[in-house]
Order: C-alpha cells, then sequence, then structure tokens
C-alpha cells in the first residue's frame, strides 16, 4: 500500500530523524527506564485508517509522532515520581518477564479517545490512537498518565477474602452482601393449655402399729387367760 508524497516527507521528518522530538522522548525514557524501546509502526495501515482525518496529508505522521511522544512524556513523568515507587516495581516485573524490553505497539481505537494498556500475551504496551484527528497530541499526556497506572493496578489478583478495616468492620467489599433472615415457622392457632388433670386411683397402703406400743412379751405371759 504506497504512500501519498507528502506522508513519505513528513514521515522522513518528524519519524525517521533521529532528532525529531519523538525520538528525545523515547531516548529520555529508555535512559530513565533502563530498557531499550522498540516501536515500528505499520504506517501503511495507520494511514488507510486515520489519514482521511486529515485534509493536509503532511500532518498526519506529526500528529501520530506526537501522541507517541505524549505517551513517553506521560510514563516518564510517573517513574520519576517517588509517590509512584510500588508501580515502578511492578512495571520493572512486567518488563523483565516479557524479555527485559519495553516493546510499544500502536492500534488504533474505535472511538475519538486515546488509551494505553499492558498486554500481557504480547509483552507489549499498547497504545491506541484516536479515531479522529489530533490538533494537540500532548494533551493527551494526563489521560496516558491515568491509563498507565490502571493498567498495571488492573492485573493484580482480585481479592476473595473480606477486608477488614481498623475500626473492625468489614470492608466495601462485602457492602453488597445482604443475608437472609431464617424463617421460622410458627404455629398459627392458639398454644395449647394443660386441661384440669384427673387423679390417678390411689394405692392402698396398710398401716402398721408403732413398736414401742405394743405390750412386752413378758407382760403377755403374766396376764391370766380370759376367755369370752
Amino acid at each position: 500500500m504506497a504512500l501519498p508524497l507528502k506522508v513519505k516527507v513528513s514521515l522522513r521528518d518528524s519519524w525517521e530523524n533521529k532528532e525529531a522530538p519523538v525520538h528525545r522522548s523515547l531516548a529520555r525514557l529508555e535512559g530513565i527506564i533502563g530498557y531499550k524501546a522498540s516501536l515500528d509502526p505499520d504506517w501503511p495501515v495507520l494511514h488507510a485508517a486515520l489519514g482521511g482525518y486529515y485534509s493536509d496529508k503532511a500532518n498526519f505522521v506529526p500528529a501520530t509522532a506526537g501522541c507517541v511522544s505524549a505517551w513517553c512524556d506521560a510514563f516518564s513523568q510517573l517513574l520519576e515520581d517517588p509517590s509512584h515507587e510500588a508501580w515502578t516495581e511492578a512495571v520493572l516485573e512486567k518488563l523483565t518477564e516479557a524479555g527485559s524490553r519495553l516493546k510499544l505497539i500502536l492500534e488504533v481505537s474505535r472511538d475519538e479517545n486515546v488509551s494505553t494498556s499492558w498486554n500481557k500475551e504480547r509483552g507489549a504496551f499498547i497504545i491506541t490512537l484516536p479515531n479522529s484527528r489530533v490538533t494537540n497530541p500532548l494533551a493527551n499526556t494526563p489521560v496516558f498518565q491515568a491509563h498507565l497506572l490502571s493498567a498495571i493496578q488492573d492485573d493484580e489478583p482480585v481479592r476473595t477474602v473480606p477486608i477488614f478495616d481498623s475500626a473492625g468492620g468489614a470492608g466495601d467489599d462485602w457492602a453488597a452482601v445482604e443475608v437472609a433472615p431464617t424463617a421460622q415457622n410458627f404455629s398459627a392457632g392458639p398454644i395449647p393449655t394443660a386441661g384440669p388433670s384427673t387423679s390417678a386411683p390411689r394405692a392402698s397402703v396398710e398401716y402398721f402399729p408403732d413398736i414401742n406400743t405394743l405390750p412386752r412379751p413378758d407382760d403377755l405371759l403374766q396376764r391370766p387367760l380370759t376367755t369370752s
């Protein structure tokens, strides 16, 4: 797929020229992160998707290169920020796993927004260009920064256990969990009461006289025998 002459000229001046702003941004990023950056855009494919937005074909390559510069500047600023030390360590770990290199891939968005993400399978950062004409590429730097931060954080394992705060309450992870009350099976009728008790027949009990009230055997023998 042949490129228009104006695109070829701007490609030579704004991309292939090692003194172009995009190469200065790439060199700065490489010096901070310690890895060589690799980026080989498919210009015919990119132009086929985005070239129609530029009435002046000479502006297509500088706009695309400007988006790459904005991405590099966003990355460099995050790496130099001490408050993102943990994030930086996570980035370096991913780059080491990807072969100790900084691979960049340019793609075209389905909408008019720029974005970036980390692709674990390809071991590369994806820079997604807006599906529209870009007039101020450096204005996308804050957007790239936000996406770079979330690109690494979103790759962390999802928590599956409740987290408790210092006050001892459950964290937000459990805020939407509802516990259904246990159903109780109560009788709708009145509670039965005990009826009048019927006395069972009393057992017959024989009482024996106290032994102390009986006469002594000697006294019985001394008494005269009486006849009726």
